[in-house]
């Protein structure tokens, strides 16, 4: 009834505000709670029976693995809180105002609190609950940074960067493109944060720009690799060069020299002209902010 890719935006927004108006939020916050609730009793229980001279307790990433094997009641209902999240996350990008206010106001908090919390450390498999319920929360969070920008200040004063953040270095490549475009809303040019949170170092910069190069190398400009379009992440580039040391890292010879050597030139003109022209500002801006003083030798 509301898959993913529902693309009918009249079915999208029915459904939406008929579940939003049923409250559908406070359906998933007290069902995970639930969940939560199960997991510390039977963590309790796992560990309690750990009694050998070699065996130490479960710390909370070694248990969401474990009960995938051993309490598939718990994985069973993350995986049915996922289906649930589903919803959220294909109506996160809607332009119903009202509705999707209802949905940040009743929701955001949640999602901060479960990604700082519960679903981290992550170290299990894409296919498990788990991740899938990281990837949901993710992606609305993205659509709300994407799309409504009003949503930004409040979710920096939640402290979202550092929450983002913690997933910038996840082993998938869909949470870790999700985590780094997501979290470049979040930065700021004044930014109190602490430097390790705010830089980007030299892998991530090499990441983003090995998935801006596949995007372009595809027919349309959509990476289906990484799931994401040019534009986004041009504006992802965009929005990271706000902090000084992440322009000196973006402008960097060797880094363009790898990202712009592309393999193919598919895209017609007309539907690749806006994001050349964005993405030759940043590197107009990158490069007037770098180069040393008196420095005249243009990038080759």
């Amino acid at each position: 009834m509301y898959r993913v890719h529902n693309n009918k935006l009249a079915n999208r927004k029915a459904v939406l505000n008929f579940l939003v108006e049923k409250d559908i939020m406070s359906l998933i916050k007290d069902y995970w709670a639930e969940i939560m609730n199960e997991f510390e009793l039977r963590r309790t229980e796992t560990n309690a029976s750990r009694s050998g001279p070699d065996e130490t307790p479960l710390t909370t990433s070694q248990l969401w693995g474990h009960y995938l094997e051993h309490q598939k009641h718990i994985t069973s209902a993350v995986h049915n809180c996922f289906s649930m999240m589903i919803i959220i996350w294909n109506g996160s990008d809607v332009k119903e105002d009202e509705t999707n206010k209802a949905m940040y106001d009743g929701l955001v908090d949640f999602l901060l609190h479960t990604l700082d919390n519960d679903l981290h450390p992550l170290e299990v498999k894409p296919d498990h609950p788990q991740h899938k319920m990281v990837k949901a929360n993710l992606s609305v969070l993205h659509n709300w940074c994407n799309k409504f920008e009003q949503y930004i200040p409040d979710l920096r004063r939640k402290d979202a960067l550092r929450i983002v953040a913690k997933y910038k270095d996840s082993a998938t490549s869909t949470l870790r493109t999700k985590s780094i475009l997501t979290y470049s809303y979040l930065l700021t040019e004044n930014d109190d944060h602490n430097k390790s949170v705010i830089e980007m170092n030299d892998e991530d910069i090499t990441y983003l720009l090995r998935v801006l190069r596949d995007a372009i190398d595809s027919p349309n400009g959509h990476s289906k690799k990484y799931g994401y379009h040019v534009d986004e992440l041009i504006e992802g580039l965009n929005n990271i060069a706000v902090v000084d040391s992440n322009k000196r890292r973006l402008v960097d010879v060797s880094h363009f020299h790898n990202s712009l050597n592309f393999k193919s030139q598919n895209w017609v003109f007309t539907q690749i002209l806006q994001s050349t022209i964005k993405f030759m500002c940043l590197l107009g801006v990158m490069i007037k902010c770098c180069r040393p003083a008196g420095h005249t030798q243009e990038l080759e």
